[in-house]
């Protein structure tokens, strides 16, 4: 059978002598060979490795072994086993198979499984293949070499660490190394941790070896900082909305509650309770809250607002506070003094004294408007000096009115009331002419008696009466007795 197999590969090198090639070819890429070409005198050595003969204790991974086919043929189809054994230990191996190797060719082998040195000092490693075939020379299927094993430095870095209610943590790489590189190239002993992450440095000792720590560092604080107010530089007097943006720094947070406070120039400070809403419990997630009720900035020139934000577990105070400085300039003045205004149609407003500019509700823009039918009118104004606008609005009712009633009544009662529309006091004086007593009562619209008085009648009756508590709207005054029954209407604003 040997014969035949040598007579088989001498047939090949012939014919490929013949065809004229004068380098070897893949298999691989050859069809003629069998699927398992064994010749007799198949020699497969270990060359090499490539762990050097003076290295450090560790992990050696993708450690690569080269062989050699030093018989007579070229192999193909055959398998083998490679394994490395460090001392006495239990050995190391993988199994490879379908290789091919020329006369005279090397093939390297990297190995998937990592190969641990452990000892420190002179251990022995030998590299050895075991083949399903018969190797004419075993005696160079064996590579032994003494390997001189250094301590690497000690890997002292336990699991993760989570850093509770502080901002920053500092790591130690060891005392008495011979150098140190933190991920980000700094060469110092200690690192001062600021963020939530992987921290890695390698270490080398005095006698050259190295060794890579790592730890992921997680800080666990509350931290919520002012980090914008929407404010403009310039702006005018008046009502403001105000809004500012939080920013959640530390921890994902369950649920959480703020106290939120605005301070104008050195005013008494404006503050809110503020839950904040699920999805901005997240680390660096962004919050705007915008103060309830508007902001009345009325000092003209510059001015400061201090935003603050105030949590009892906050552990960075730095950040808790944003000044912002502003110039305000002055806004025309709302001069309409009430809501609505009881008049006699037609009426004419008067947008203002000094304007720049008038803007009506149906686009004119004189400074006067008339007014023919009841409803809400409004105009905007611009000042000439700051260009700053106002917008006035009133709803005017006709109420047919004079300003003082006075009149006998064809029941011989003279009364006077004054003034007619009012928003202070109502003057009521009456008599009659008859001298008998007579009751008066203040109807609201609702038909409800407000306010009552009895006069005997002897003389005239005279009172001032105070309206400032009242409702805005339409009131009557009723004068009555068995033979009296008067009423007057008067308007309060």
């Amino acid at each position: 059978m040997n014969r035949i197999v040598l007579i088989s590969s001498i047939f090949l090198v012939f014919c490929l002598i013949s065809k004229g090639e004068s380098k070897l070819i893949n298999l691989n890429q050859t069809k003629s060979f069998s699927s398992l070409m064994i010749p007799a005198d198949t020699d497969i050595s270990v060359q090499e490795y490539s762990m050097v003969n003076n290295t450090c204790t560790g992990v050696k991974n993708d450690v690569q072994v080269t062989l050699k086919n030093n018989g007579s043929a070229a192999v193909s189809g055959v398998a083998l086993t490679i394994g490395c054994q460090i001392n006495k230990q239990t050995p190391v191996e993988e199994y490879f198979e379908q290789l091919i190797f020329l006369t005279g060719e090397t093939k390297t082998f990297t190995l998937s499984n990592p190969i641990n040195l452990d000892i420190v000092g002179n251990d022995t490693i030998t590299f050895y293949i075991r083949q399903a075939f018969q190797d004419s020379n075993p005696e160079n299927d064996t590579l032994v070499s003494v390997v001189t094993v250094k301590e690497s430095p000690v890997d002292d870095w336990e699991s993760d660490t989570i850093i509770e209610n502080a901002t920053s943590f500092v790591l130690d790489a060891g005392e008495g190394m011979l150098s140190y590189q933190w991920q980000d190239n700094s060469t110092n002993r200690f690192y001062d941790c600021t963020f939530t992450g992987l921290y890695s440095v390698t270490v080398a000792s005095s006698n050259n070896c190295f060794t890579t720590k790592s730890k992921f560092v997680i800080f666990s604080f509350t931290d919520i900082a002012v980090r914008e107010s929407h404010v403009p530089n310039y702006f005018c007097s008046g009502l403001k909305n105000i809004s500012v943006d939080l920013l959640n720094l530390g921890k994902d947070l369950d649920s959480i509650s703020l106290t939120i406070g605005v301070q104008v120039n050195n005013q008494t400070p404006i503050e809110e309770e503020f839950n904040l809403p699920e999805t901005y419990w997240k680390l660096d997630s962004l919050c705007t809250f915008t103060f309830t009720n508007p902001i009345n900035i009325n000092f003209i020139g510059d001015n400061t607002l201090t935003f603050y934000v105030r949590q009892n577990q906050d552990t960075n105070p730095q950040n808790d506070s944003l000044v912002k400085a502003f110039t305000v300039m002055e806004a025309p003045t709302d001069d309409w003094n009430f809501d609505t205004l009881f008049v006699n149609l037609p009426y004419e407003l008067d947008g203002g004294v000094d304007m720049i500019s008038y803007q009506w509700e149906d686009a004119s823009n004189s400074r006067y408007y008339t007014c023919n039918f009841e409803g809400f009118y409004s105009v905007t104004v611009m000042s000439a000096t700051s260009k700053c606008s106002t917008t006035k609005s009133m709803y005017l009712a006709e109420c047919n009115c004079l300003d003082k009633i006075n009149e006998i009544t064809a029941k011989n009662l003279q009364v006077e009331l004054y003034p007619n529309l009012t928003d202070e006091f109502l003057k009521i004086n009456a008599s009659l002419l008859t001298g008998e007593e007579f009751t008066i009562e203040l109807i609201d619209g609702s038909n409800h008696i407000v306010w009552s008085d009895k006069h005997k009648g002897l003389e005239a009756y005279s009172n001032t009466l105070d309206v400032k508590g009242f409702a805005s709207g339409i009131y009557y005054v009723r004068f009555s007795n068995t033979k009296v029954n008067e009423v007057q209407k008067i308007i309060v604003y």
